[in-house]
């Protein structure tokens, strides 16, 4: 997937969070549940994107002969990475609480699953990321 079609998919998730939203402030019972599965998506395609960067930035840079332009790559590529990890820890978070505010157990229980599976990837993520110091 491009880019251009993950910024796409990203536009459209936060149009449809925003739809959900609004909708879950008059009936929340029914729609709360969408906007916490949002909101995981949102958090997956940021997390997603952060893993395409790392892969791309570990393939670009596999021998370290050239460590000055090295350097200045992983300090450019690191403030983007860390933007998209933020961004998926934020909406993972904001997931977790909408979810505790869900009375369906189970789908509280299966996104519960899907907040973990995302949580680790980061925790790989941000370890690998440690990594390139390295």
């Amino acid at each position: 997937m491009s880019n251009k079609e993950n910024l796409k998919g990203l536009d459209e998730y936060k149009e449809s969070l925003e739809i959900y939203r609004n909708l879950a402030e008059e009936n929340p019972n029914v729609y709360l549940p969408d906007v916490a599965l949002t909101l995981c998506y949102l958090a997956n395609s940021y997390a997603m994107i952060a893993t395409k960067q790392l892969q791309d930035f570990k393939n670009t840079h596999q021998d370290k002969e050239f460590y000055i332009q090295y350097l200045n790559d992983l300090a450019s590529f690191g403030q983007d990475f860390s933007s998209n990890i933020e961004l998926s820890i934020k909406y993972l978070n904001e997931a977790a609480e909408v979810l505790s505010k869900c009375n369906n157990k189970p789908f509280i229980e299966k996104e519960a699953l899907n907040i973990e599976t995302i949580s680790a990837i980061l925790k790989v993520l941000q370890n690998e990321y440690q990594k390139l110091f390295i």
